[in-house]
């Protein structure tokens, strides 16, 4: 499964458009669908989708994510995504997540910066036209978050990309790390929220949202319930779709 994050420019404020679908869930490696709403969600409601659950991966409540390939990275860039996980990381108090720098490709998230042209040309459809104003430009890709999942459907890895066209871009740390928070979210099993004010939402405005709210550190917690909500042994899948913020 993959999530998406493309990010939309005019003289207005910057908005930032995510992509987001959980059918079709496989095992053993990463992968990526086309965009959907959860149709069996009410509308007109201010609902936060919940995606998947963490495996095993999460039974010592810690999540273990590096840096891939980065050498050459603006260090800014880096310290911006670092920022994104440590606002996540000061808000669950349930989980940890921890960096590591040796054997980068045995942790549990994977975060790199590259190129994602191939992706956005081949795989995906999407109709700006019925969604956001006819004066926005769209410029491309800015992130995705693919997922490896166990044969029962859990989460078992995930790898977090940021398109190194933001930052030939020369979009600002702040849009990075809004970008970063997002896809963590992801990451952590969020889908989308219906309001477009809140983080996860398809669309985000720059200057009205960007924090980690209540709602969706609640979202994260149900999303992993199995551990962070009732600290079993064993894990299991969300026992919820969506949550009502």
């Amino acid at each position: 499964m993959l999530l998406s994050a493309i990010i939309i420019f005019s003289l207005n404020p910057i908005k930032i458009s995510f992509g987001y679908d959980n059918n079709n869930l496989g095992a053993g490696e990463y992968h990526y669908i086309v965009t959907n709403e959860n149709d069996e969600a009410p509308q007109g409601l201010d609902l936060l989708e919940i995606c998947c659950s963490w495996s095993n991966e999460l039974s010592d409540a810690v999540l273990t994510y590096a840096f891939v390939d980065v050498d050459g990275i603006d260090q800014s860039a880096k310290h911006a995504v670092e920022d994104a996980i440590e606002e996540w990381d000061s808000k669950i108090e349930e989980l940890e997540l921890e960096e590591v720098q040796q054997y980068p490709s045995a942790s549990d998230i994977q975060i790199t910066f590259e190129s994602l042209g191939g992706i956005e040309n081949g795989e995906r459809d999407y109709n700006f036209k019925n969604n956001i104003d006819d004066h926005l430009t769209i410029i491309p890709t800015a992130g995705w978050t693919q997922f490896k999942f166990t044969n029962q459907g859990l989460i078992e890895g995930v790898k977090i990309t940021i398109s190194d066209a933001v930052l030939d871009l020369g979009f600002d740390d702040d849009i990075i790390e809004q970008i970063a928070k997002h896809e963590m979210g992801h990451a952590l099993g969020l889908g989308h929220a219906h309001d477009e004010e809140r983080l996860m939402a398809d669309i985000v405005v720059e200057d009205r949202t960007g924090n980690v709210s209540e709602c969706e550190i609640y979202g994260v917690i149900q999303a992993n319930q199995w551990k962070l909500l009732n600290a079993k042994d064993t894990a299991g899948p969300p026992m919820r779709k969506y949550i009502n913020c």
